[in-house]
């Protein structure tokens, strides 16, 4: 028997804290906190007025400096509100306010879902 694992929908933060389903996502962010502790980051960008929390419990040796930019692919539970994350990279020097006109854009014309 082989599983499935969804590729992740791209999405803003705002946009997975207002579904209403157990769905997969990638979301690009800013590192605001990191507990390496317990396991628990919280991301923020310019284009959701929301903060994300993320769960890194399946990501290893990450070097998680705050302030940076990263993506993260993993499965939102709308339960806890949180991202539990099991890819994640370092996405610094993208340009953000590009990367949100061209999700728009894409999804305008039918070409990107959500």
């Amino acid at each position: 028997m082989q599983s499935h694992i969804p590729s992740g929908k791209i999405a803003f933060i705002d946009e997975i804290l207002a579904t209403k389903a157990n769905e997969s996502f990638r979301v690009t962010g800013h590192l605001a906190s990191f507990e390496a502790s317990k396991d628990v980051a919280t991301i923020t960008s310019t284009e959701s007025k929301g903060k994300l929390l993320i769960r890194t419990n399946l990501l290893e040796d990450f070097p998680f400096k705050i302030g940076a930019l990263f993506q993260f692919i993993g499965e939102f539970n709308v339960k806890n509100k949180a991202l539990r994350a099991r890819v994640a990279r370092n996405v610094d020097g993208m340009d953000t306010k590009l990367y949100a006109e061209a999700i728009k854009l894409c999804r305008k014309h039918g070409r990107l879902p959500m």
